[in-house]
């Protein structure tokens, strides 16, 4: 039935020719996964021709049978997530002089469009209580108009319409919305299926024979002019749809500005743009999602038990390969707990002994690479060679050869590759139905869609190439074999513990794109803080004065102000700044106090939870003498590294690079500063952050006084 997370949307009475089979249209064009209902369904049939997102199930609302067995065969279908909508639609018509009504044919009229609307609410209300959903209830203006010769029809929507209300108060407590729509006359087949199937005529000793040919006409429905057309009504319901909403919206009571709950538009261009954070930390909403900035509020979100699971929208995305699992962009909680029982060594503080040297000797090469340009230049872009740095690194702990892009001075092909993939993250996050158009675009009128995907192809095959050389050099030759992240998988050329080669392909690919800017901007962010605080500066060296020329992190892991300015980097200007969003609980859930409907996206950023003046006074202060003696709330609030199960498997690696790197630089460079001199600007170092963060001009010149 399509993907997982789309809304699903019950509609009753769809035959072909009536407002029902518009419906069914309106919500498939609107994303919803349809399931249209008929009494005999071949008269809806042709729906499922004009969108694979719509299913044509049998449903008589007068049948108790019918109803029920609609109702179990919808639950198989909806696999637990219960169902978001029903839209009671089924109706009858009937135009006749009250006084020559049967009541049998009144009962008749009754049992479709009365008890049948609350038949199937009764049945289908345990599927919209699992999802929090909305009943939609089509009634008519009918119903609150006296209008000669149509009493029991009118009666009836006048009935459906108070029944609808009260519904609207009785399951608003539960959780589940209630709406009713009036609609005036459409143009449909609705007066053919009423008392107009038959001749019509009245009874032989009717009082109002004299005017059986005006009320004929009514039957007809040839008395009414300028009726709307069934389509044009459906979208509208469907695009007001918004309207009820911000009405009867669950999350209504969460706060945020007005304008968001009508459309996430200008969050989606502000993530484009890279501002997506600022301006969420300053409204923290959207339709269908909710931010979150209170720490408390982060730690449920993401604890052990919470039944929040990433969203696979942002994962799979951001991961660039939809058909593949990593520990980073699995959904699965038990997948990721499994693959990371199996990874966590790799990364454990205890392991980190053996990846040191890599880091070391990458470092010392980067720190003199930045001396020869400031012989050269006058000056030093550090973002550049801390990012060649980074890469380097993480090659070389995962494939067991590095990129030796320090030794070059730029970027090989694969991460430059790497780059071109990240640049599409904005428009994926912001407008994913954008990327899957791409594919039938020409690359001649859009290259950058092509280049893209050239690049993806590119980064697949070199990663699985470089890890079958690791493979087979460790099959051939273990001695000649570096210590790398896999190093405790891999045994005689083949991968063990439930780990295949294309999965350690795919895994190592994740770590490059994750440990690379991640590392690389928060030294860059680091040496610009502390360069523009003469104060910390001062501390920072006296303390560094007492290191060995041949430290390594055995030396510095402990220093306690080093440490202190590396937290305060992390809160500040750590690079994951951006939303990591979460799907709620399908039965929906409690969260400080709000009501979340199952389904509801929830992101946390630490854009914002870093800048909570609860935790952190004076937030906007880079301070690290706040780490000295830290407060409960400030330890509770900062999580650069994410926190609960899903927190950066690789935080002992980068926690070692930003240790060993800053320690080296500012023993290199005492009196680095920011390069004024060579055009650079303190509005260049305003962040962008999309998920990760960057300095607005992608480069941070640093020169040293003479």
């Amino acid at each position: 039935m399509g993907e997982s997370h789309r809304k699903t949307a019950l509609i009753t009475g769809c035959s072909e020719g009536g407002l029902g089979f518009a419906l069914a249209k309106a919500f498939a064009d609107a994303g919803y996964h349809v399931f249209a209902t008929a009494r005999d369904p071949r008269k809806a049939a042709s729906l499922t021709s004009y969108s694979a997102q719509i299913e044509v199930l049998q449903l008589d609302v007068t049948s108790a049978e019918s109803v029920a067995a609609c109702a179990a065969e919808t639950r198989k279908r909806v696999s637990g997530r219960g169902l978001d909508v029903l839209v009671n639609n089924a109706g009858v018509g009937f135009v006749l002089p009250l006084l020559d009504t049967p009541i049998s044919e009144g009962r008749k009229l009754y049992e479709v469009n009365v008890w049948g609307m609350l038949a199937a609410t009764q049945a289908f209300a345990p599927l919209l209580l699992d999802a929090k959903g909305v009943v939609l209830n089509i009634s008519s203006l009918a119903g609150a108009v006296r209008l000669a010769w149509q009493g029991v029809y009118n009666s009836s929507k006048a009935a459906m319409t108070f029944l609808s209300e009260t519904l609207r108060i009785e399951l608003e407590p539960l959780g589940v919305r209630v709406v009713t729509a009036m609609v005036g006359e459409v143009a449909t087949d609705f007066y053919a299926n009423g008392t107009a199937r038959n001749a019509f005529a009245l009874p032989a000793d009717s009082h109002y024979k004299s005017v059986e040919a005006i009320i004929g006409k009514q039957s007809a429905g040839e008395l009414q002019k300028n009726n709307e057309s069934a389509d044009v009504v459906a979208r509208n319901l469907v695009r007001d749809w918004s309207l009820c909403a911000i009405i009867f919206d669950p999350l209504r009571s969460v706060p945020g500005p007005f304008l968001l709950r009508f459309t996430n538009l200008p969050v989606r261009l502000r993530l484009l743009k890279g501002t997506k954070a600022h301006y969420v930390h300053a409204l923290h909403a959207k339709p269908r999602e909710v931010d979150v900035s209170d720490p408390a509020g982060a730690r449920e979100i993401h604890g052990a038990r919470s039944g929040f699971l990433k969203d696979p929208n942002f994962y799979f995305v951001a991961k660039g390969m939809e058909s593949l699992r990593s520990v980073f962009s699995a959904i699965d909680p038990a997948f990721h707990a499994q693959r990371r029982r199996l990874l966590g060594p790799c990364f454990a503080e205890a392991n980190m002994v053996n990846l040191e040297p890599t880091v070391l000797e990458r470092a010392r090469l980067a720190v003199v690479k930045m001396g020869e340009d400031l012989r050269v230049h006058g000056n030093t872009d550090v973002l550049k060679w801390w990012t060649l740095f980074a890469m380097d690194v993480i090659s070389e702990l995962c494939f067991g050869q590095s990129f030796h892009m320090l030794e070059v001075g730029k970027k090989t092909q694969y991460a430059t590759d790497i780059a071109e993939m990240g640049a599409m993250l904005p428009l994926r996050g912001a407008f994913p139905w954008v990327i899957s158009m791409a594919k039938y675009l020409p690359p001649r009128l859009f290259p950058f869609f092509h280049n893209v995907a050239m690049s993806r192809q590119r980064v697949v095959a070199y990663s699985k190439a470089r890890m079958r050389e690791y493979l087979q050099l460790v099959e051939h030759n273990p001695s000649a074999v570096k210590r790398t992240l896999f190093a405790h998988l891999v045994k005689g050329g083949t991968t063990g513990m439930g780990l295949s080669e294309e999965d350690v392909t795919v895994e190592s690919q994740s770590y490059i794109t994750a440990g690379t800017d991640t590392t690389a901007v928060t030294l860059t962010y680091l040496i610009y803080a502390v360069s523009r605080d003469e104060k910390v500066r001062k501390k920072l060296l006296e303390e560094l004065r007492g290191l060995p020329d041949d430290f390594t992190d055995r030396h510095v892991r402990d220093l306690p102000y080093l440490n202190c300015v590396i937290e305060e980097t992390l809160r500040v200007w750590g690079a994951t700044q951006g939303a990591m969003p979460r799907i709620a609980p399908a039965q929906g859930t409690t969260l400080l106090g709000y009501r979340i409907p199952g389904g509801t996206v929830v992101s946390t950023q630490n854009y914002s939870i870093h800048k909570d003046p609860e935790a952190f006074p004076n937030p906007l202060v880079f301070d690290p003498s706040r780490w000295e003696n830290p407060t409960k709330e400030a330890k509770a609030a900062l999580m650069p590294f994410g926190i609960g199960p899903r927190n950066c498997l690789g935080l002992n690696l980068a926690k070692m690079e930003l240790r060993l790197c800053s320690a080296m630089f500012f023993r290199a460079f005492p009196s680095a500063k920011l390069s004024y001199r060579a055009g650079m600007t303190d509005e260049e170092m305003q962040p962008e952050i999309n998920f990760l963060l960057m300095p607005k001009g992608h480069r941070c010149l640093i020169e040293v006084e003479e």
